[in-house]
């Protein structure tokens, strides 16, 4: 009741709680250059919890925690070696200062303030960058707004004399309601990295061009475009429809552009009967963008990759969803008498939100 929520301590009820569990069942097809076909079926699931607590008007302070190792593409646990008892790592830690509303300033190790219609293309859906990070949004009136996300990161850390390898990022973009049921969203990204070119990364998928001693030979700097546009309340069985797609182009000599284009239709999944249908195709050069970034349900991670993704989801009860993707991905470019080595990848998903 009221009264008893006002005997909890101030600060127990500054504190906010949230969390999501996915139970999922994954299977993969992979046809490799020696022609025979490589199989695995796996049963996995993710746990998350997070926590927020407002310290002052100005200040609040986050963490979550997480299933799964250190890879910071991944947080789901397979069912293996005989009922071992998975890790738990903090996933995000960081303190947000928001001097007026429409800034914050972050620090820590935060989820990702870059704006992308589909989170794929460039950055994995699961990774939680590290450094700080200044968020700004602004409307002009009712149906204009402007924003802009920017960010240094840091993407290594050495002892010694070693310049340490650092990203900037500065995202202007622009959002545009031309009525109630319509919105347009267009932002550009400028990536300046540092550092980068002449080190290893530990979770790169080795798909970057090396020297011989295995070490970047760019920085992949890069410049990237992303827009979405879309119709809401429309009559008949598909409330929804939204168009997007996204572009990046590095500083590498070749194979140095990737984009993404797809379609949604539905709503976002909250309830019983609610269903949203997504489809996109990507194709990621080799050196369109560092190796360690990107989806890692696609095509392992990997650059130099293109293909399908498609995805359904319907609600079961409220903050209860069923989730179907599939995925066909394969090589761009390959070795003369090689195989693209096309892979195929189910996924089902029973996701619960709290």
């Amino acid at each position: 009741t009221k009264t008893a929520w006002s005997k909890i301590p101030k600060w127990v009820q500054r504190i906010k709680f949230k969390g999501d569990f996915r139970l999922r069942y994954q299977g993969e097809d992979k046809k490799l250059d020696n022609g025979s076909t490589y199989h695995r079926s796996r049963g996995r699931y993710r746990f998350r919890i997070g926590a927020s607590a407002k310290v002052t008007d100005h200040f609040k302070v986050g963490f979550g925690l997480k299933t799964g190792g250190g890879n910071p593409r991944s947080a789901n646990v397979t069912f293996t070696n005989g009922f071992e008892s998975p890790e738990i790592r903090m996933d995000y830690a960081y303190v947000q200062y928001t001097p007026i509303k429409q800034l914050s300033l972050i620090g820590g190790q935060f989820k990702n303030p870059i704006w992308e219609p589909k989170r794929d293309l460039i950055w994995d859906g699961d990774i939680r960058p590290q450094g700080v990070a200044a968020v700004f949004k602004h409307w002009i009136n009712p149906k204009f707004h402007v924003f802009t996300n920017s960010a240094f990161l840091i993407l290594n850390d050495y002892k010694g004399d070693v310049k340490i390898p650092n990203m900037f990022v500065l995202q202007p973009g622009i959002g545009f309601k031309p009525s109630d049921n319509s919105w347009l969203k267009v932002a550009g990204t400028w990536y300046l990295n540092n550092n980068v070119e002449g080190n290893q990364f530990k979770y790169s998928s080795h798909t970057n061009t090396t020297n011989a001693d295995g070490n970047l030979i760019y920085n992949y700097t890069s410049l990237a475009a992303a827009a979405e546009v879309g119709i809401d309340h429309l009559p008949g069985p598909i409330p929804v429809v939204v168009v997007f797609g996204e572009v990046i182009k590095s500083d590498a000599d070749n194979n140095n552009v990737g984009w993404i284009a797809g379609l949604r239709f539905g709503h976002y999944v909250k309830k019983f009967g609610d269903w949203q249908l997504r489809y996109n195709y990507r194709n990621l050069e080799r050196d369109a963008w560092l190796d360690f970034l990107p989806d890692s349900d696609f095509y392992g991670g990997k650059t130099n990759a293109k293909g399908h993704n498609a995805r359904l989801d319907f609600g079961l009860a409220k903050n209860v969803l069923f989730g179907l993707e599939y995925y066909y991905s394969e090589k761009i470019d390959y070795s003369p008498g090689a195989t693209s080595e096309p892979e195929n990848l189910l996924q089902v998903d029973l996701y619960l939100k709290f």
